[in-house]
This record gives C-alpha cells, sequence and structure tokens, in this order.
C-alpha cells in the first residue's frame, strides 16, 4: 500500500526530481538542487551555532579565558565582508591556515609514512606471503618517492631500480582502482537504497 506519510512524500518527489537530471537539467531539477543546497547551508548553521555556544561561549563564561582569543579571531573574519577593514581578517584566516596544515601534516606523516614503516616492520616478524608481498609493495613505494638515483649508476643497480619503479607503480594502480571501485560501489548503494525507499516505504511493493 502506498505510504501516506507527508513526510515520506515529499523525499520521494525530491528524489525523483534530483533523478530527472538523467534526462536533462530541467527547472524541477534546479528546484530540487537550490532547495537541498539550502537546507544543507541552514543546517550548517545551526550546528555552527550550537558549536559557538558549547565550545566557546559556555566554557568562557564558565571561566576559561583563554578562549577569548580563538573567539576574537572567528569575530574578526567577518571583517572580509567590508571593503576598509578586510585586512583584519587576514590574520585570522592565516593562523586558521596554519594551524590546520600543522595538524594535517602531522595526522599525514603519521598515517601515511611512520604508520606505514611501523606495520610494514611489525608484519616482518611473522612472515608469510601475503606480508611479503605487503612488504616489497611498500619498500617499492617508498624507495619509489624519496630515493632517487644518479643515470651513470651501474647496469645491476639500474636494472634493480627499474624493478623497483615497475613494483611501485603496479601497487600505485591497484591501490587506487580499489579506492575508485570503492567509491563506485559506494554510489551504487547509495542509489539501491534510494531505489528501496522508492520501491518499499513509498510506494509500499
Amino acid at each position: 500500500m502506498i505510504s501516506l506519510d507527508p513526510a515520506i512524500w515529499v523525499a520521494a518527489i525530491f528524489n525523483l526530481l534530483h533523478w530527472s537530471y538523467l534526462y536533462k537539467e530541467t527547472r524541477l531539477f534546479r528546484f530540487s538542487e537550490h532547495t537541498f543546497v539550502a537546507l544543507t547551508v541552514a543546517n550548517g548553521l545551526v550546528f555552527a551555532s550550537r558549536n559557538i555556544m558549547n565550545l566557546a561561549i559556555t566554557p568562557l563564561l564558565g571561566g576559561q579565558i583563554v578562549l577569548i582569543i580563538p573567539i576574537i579571531l572567528g569575530l574578526t573574519t567577518w571583517t572580509i565582508l567590508s571593503t576598509k577593514y578586510a585586512w583584519i581578517s587576514r590574520y585570522a584566516m592565516c593562523t586558521m591556515i596554519g594551524v590546520g596544515t600543522g595538524i594535517a601534516l602531522v595526522g599525514t606523516i603519521k598515517a601515511n609514512i611512520t604508520g606505514q614503516l611501523v606495520a610494514t616492520i611489525n608484519q616482518a616478524r611473522a612472515l608469510n606471503l601475503n606480508n611479503a608481498i605487503m612488504i616489497i609493495i611498500v619498500l617499492s613505494t617508498f624507495i619509489y618517492f624519496f630515493f632517487t638515483t644518479s643515470p651513470r649508476i651501474p647496469k645491476p643497480l639500474a636494472d634493480a631500480r627499474s624493478v623497483i619503479e615497475k613494483i611501485a607503480r603496479y601497487s600505485m594502480m591497484a591501490a587506487f582502482g580499489t579506492v575508485i571501485g570503492g567509491d563506485i560501489f559506494a554510489r551504487i548503494a547509495m542509489m539501491t537504497s534510494r531505489i528501496i525507499f522508492l520501491l518499499k516505504q513509498w510506494l509500499g511493493l
């Protein structure tokens, strides 16, 4: 039996309006797209307001005076709306970019370099076929990116370097293919869930 819930009808109609883009970009699709963007922005504003209250205003009133610094920096970002005082916002922007870059660098190095090397070393303690393949792949890719050789190196070393480069390239291609394949499967799963929603929850089939 078809659903009588207004919320399900709204969700189903907007779902179909989004899929109308498969035919062509119509005004109905633009309406659904703009509605989705507006709701996303409104939702983001609500969460941002809550975060400001919970992470800044409330702790500040509770005695954490040091939070006055990020609050002031956050307020100065609004000066970008003024032509005369827009330069003030650069200090806040530079601070956020610098802190964000530092945190990202630490996380990236720890996860993608040191973390991989530590995991590879730990796998070497219990050596089997899978671990051996993983060790070869990690070391080949690491050497490929971080070490360079002179074009005049002896032929045995040049041949070894060529083999390492091939292993590294094939490994990276396999890794990129896995990532893209996982993304495709995730999108197919999302589409399947929406089809199931339309057929079961909306149409009641």
